[in-house]
């Protein structure tokens, strides 16, 4: 199960409107920055596959402005 984090940057005037999307979004976990200026955004997915669909939608994503990782945690055997 590949386990990432990232740090997300909404679009101005989305922040809570993407804060919902992310945290109603399976396998995905959003919490606030204190000052609410970023999102931090813990991923769990079942595969490698489904990882990558998931960060291929969250780069897509019309209310992300910018998303970097922050950590990544794939399991032996899945980093092929």
């Amino acid at each position: 199960m590949p386990v990432c984090s990232y740090v997300v940057n909404s679009v101005e005037g989305k922040f809570d409107e993407l804060m919902e999307e992310l945290s109603e979004k399976p396998g995905c976990e959003a919490y606030p920055s204190d000052g609410r200026e970023v999102i931090v955004l813990v991923t769990d997915t079942p595969t490698k596959e489904a990882d990558k669909k998931l960060y291929k939608e969250l780069k897509d994503h019309d209310k992300i402005s910018c998303i970097a990782i922050s950590f990544a945690d794939i399991p032996e055997g899945e980093d092929d």
